[in-house]
């Protein structure tokens, strides 16, 4: 019994060491991209621009909400209000990112 539970807990550690591995290079992966993001976040005229822009598809989406009447048209608009509201965000991670 005592060598089962070693064997679990070694499973479980080789998982972890699996899992820190993966999110260390994802950790990479986003440093490099919002490094590549940085000249479109840094321009105020620019980011302004898009940022109506993505305001202007969220009220959009909240019309669709409002006057729809089922329950997959109602999600699908919830998904993509919190993708536009991701993207809104994208500026304040780019620059997290960076300080």
């Amino acid at each position: 019994m005592l060598w089962t539970q070693q064997a679990q807990v070694a499973a479980i550690l080789e998982q972890v060491k699996h899992q820190f591995r993966v999110n260390k290079d994802l950790v990479e992966m986003h440093k490099e991209i919002f490094s590549k993001l940085k000249p479109l976040v840094s321009s105020n005229r620019q980011w302004d621009h898009f940022s109506n822009y993505l305001d202007i598809l969220i009220e959009q989406q909240q019309k669709i909400l409002e006057q729809s009447d089922s329950m997959v048209s109602v999600h699908k608009a919830q998904g993509a209000i919190e993708a536009l509201r991701k993207i809104k965000r994208l500026r304040e991670d780019v620059n997290k990112a960076e300080g």
